[in-house]
């Protein structure tokens, strides 16, 4: 799809060309009457981690402008890069994009303009980036979501545009597969699925998270999955997660507990004693 600004598009002024150069970190400085504090313990951790891990594939110049000091320059957007920098003997100067802007408020002006509209990467876009790039993590999910005919959306989008394989549940897949591993994940989704296979917006993450949890109490007793899954087709994924906020108080406001419940007794409805999974 080509894109066209409108004919009657008033164009803005872009000034001056900014220019890019290699610059020494000891002429870069930071002002602290628009730059964010960097001496929390979460700044300092991030600025550790990008030290460590440093390769300029991943380095992305960073803007800066002329300072009333000769030789001297402000640092505008990049000071943890610049900080994780100063970390490394080995990196005495930096790629800099060096704009116009020598004066405190445009300093400030461009700082906000950059933070404000810089388009932040979503969870989605991030993992599917992890995957062309190769990441194990990503590629096991990946693999989970292929082997179960789910699918996470190539962009963020609202819960009302999901398809019927279509899950936002990155975070609750992720944590799952971590903690309890690919079998009650599996099931899981496979479950529900089987339950809702023409159905969109069921795969949330409550419940998604309920019938992982279902599964890891159950795990070497017989569930009838096919009779679990004919009761969940006859309600909806938002009316379970309604019974179970009836039911929190009762597992100590935990939401998974109480659809793990909720499934558990779905399941053992009209059912002989023997065959019952036991309701704790």
């Amino acid at each position: 799809m080509l894109l066209a600004l409108a004919t009657d598009t008033v164009l803005s002024d872009p000034g001056p060309r900014p220019r890019f150069a290699w610059l020494s970190l000891d002429a870069l400085t930071v002002d602290p009457r628009y730059q964010r504090d960097i001496e929390t313990e979460r700044s300092r951790a991030n600025i550790r981690q990008i030290a460590a891990a440093f390769v300029w594939t991943k380095f992305q110049p960073v803007t800066v402008c002329a300072t009333a000091t000769a030789g001297a320059y402000a640092v505008i957007d990049g000071q943890h890069r610049v900080a994780a920098a100063r970390l490394r003997p080995d990196i005495p100067q930096i790629p800099c994009w060096i704009v116009a802007a020598p004066e405190l408020r445009g300093q400030a002006r461009a700082f906000v303009g950059i933070n404000r509209d810089r388009v932040t990467i979503t969870p989605i876009q991030m993992h599917h980036a992890a995957v062309a790039a190769g990441d194990p993590d990503a590629l096991h999910l990946a693999e989970i979501c292929a082997r179960t005919d789910i699918e996470i959306p190539r962009h963020q989008i609202s819960s009302g545009q999901l398809s019927v394989k279509q899950t936002l549940a990155l975070a609750t897949l992720r944590k799952a597969l971590a903690q309890h591993g690919d079998g009650p994940v599996m099931a899981a989704l496979t479950l529900l699925r089987a339950a809702w296979p023409e159905t969109p917006a069921q795969l949330r993450g409550a419940l998604i998270a309920g019938a992982v949890a279902f599964f890891v109490q159950h795990k070497g007793r017989e569930i009838d999955r096919d009779r679990l899954a004919r009761a969940l087709a006859e309600t909806s994924a938002a009316d379970l997660e309604e019974q179970a906020r009836a039911l929190r108080t009762a597992f100590g406001g935990q939401a998974v507990l109480a659809l793990r419940q909720i499934l558990t007794r779905m399941h053992n409805k009209g059912l002989r004693e023997e065959r019952r999974l036991p309701e704790v």
